[in-house]
């Protein structure tokens, strides 16, 4: 018992030993790794209920169970360095305070999920798995590598931000136009 309760600390250092001899692995490609990990945890535990083999499976359930638990750990420890690095220095610590209050919501509200099995086995790891795809597809699409980056030290302009890319457009009138709308 005590192997499987020292195997996040083991998963962590291994992490960490791979993080200074692979200059490639940054906190955005670790974290969709072990997102997409865990997504496919849940997955193949929710196909086992929907098949019916879950009871000849329960090692193999138990050992995936476990891994999502190890792999969480982890998430836990990059999503911190990721949201305090992600951040600029103005706004950083409100930033990591509402990181932290949301995985902290998270994990209440987790607990209760698997009420949902009164419907069926499968409904809380089909939740789950879809909750953390759409979570790693986020992460893909919107969240930058911050390995060996600096960081921010002031807010990015409207050009940087996410949703300033649209510029709104002039509205260019010729001089009858405009003695023409004066006029109404």
């Amino acid at each position: 018992m005590g192997l499987i309760a020292g195997s996040r600390y083991v998963l962590n250092l291994i992490i960490a030993t791979a993080d200074i001899n692979f200059k490639w692995l940054g906190r955005r490609v670790i974290l969709i790794t072990f997102l997409s990990c865990i997504t496919l945890s849940f997955l193949i535990i929710a196909l086992f209920h929907i098949i019916g083999i879950i009871k000849n499976v329960e090692m193999l359930v138990r050992v995936l169970q476990i891994g999502i638990v190890c792999f969480t750990a982890q998430l836990y420890a990059s999503g911190a360095v990721l949201s305090s690095e992600l951040y600029p220095t103005a706004i950083r610590n409100m930033g990591y305070s509402v990181v932290q209050v949301s995985s902290r919501i998270g994990g209440i509200l987790s607990a209760y999920l698997f009420y949902l099995s009164s419907i069926g086995d499968s409904i809380p790891y089909l939740l789950l798995a879809s909750l953390t795809f759409i979570t790693t597809i986020s992460f893909f699409f919107t969240i930058p590598e911050t390995k060996g980056k600096p960081l921010n030290e002031k807010m990015p302009s409207k050009e940087e931000c996410i949703f300033g890319n649209k510029k709104k457009k002039d509205i260019e009138m010729s001089e009858k136009e405009s003695e023409k709308m004066l006029a109404d």
